[in-house]
């Protein structure tokens, strides 16, 4: 009598060759992100001693929630997972007192384990990931 049954055999043994070709296929990056943990800091590098700012970033699914930000501090800190799916985003919404404003992303998909850390300048609000420049935004007028 032959218990053995092919067309399970079979199936398995695709489902092992599909997922072999996957891992071979797919970026290191990717499957290392499993339990990463992403930590996000926003600075005042703003010239003026006096001059506050405002900020309030949220993902699709958290809000951070809103807080002033006072000159040469980093005040604003916050950390998550990335999702399974990698497509993880956080947007952050700025506003200087003197009447301009910056709406960055603030985090997607980068480096899973360097911290990303913003700062508010005079020109420009200029994100950083391990001492290198990630992205530049403009100030725009209210």
């Amino acid at each position: 009598m032959n218990i053995h049954n092919s067309a399970g055999g079979g199936r398995l043994f695709l489902l092992c060759t599909v997922f072999l070709l996957w891992a071979a296929t797919t970026p290191r990056k990717l499957i290392q992100t499993a339990g990463a943990h992403v930590v996000v800091n926003v600075c005042n590098n703003l010239t003026y001693v006096s001059e506050t700012f405002w900020v309030h970033c949220k993902s699709g699914d958290n809000d951070i929630g809103a807080q002033y930000v006072t000159a040469g501090h980093c005040d604003y800190t916050f950390n998550f997972e990335p999702n399974v799916w990698f497509s993880t985003q956080f947007w952050c919404h700025m506003e200087r007192d003197s009447g301009f404003h910056a709406d960055i992303v603030a985090w997607h998909n980068g480096d899973y384990n360097a911290p990303i850390t913003w700062c508010a300048q005079n020109d420009n609000v200029t994100g950083w990931e391990r001492e290198a420049i990630y992205y530049t935004y403009e100030w725009a007028r209210n």
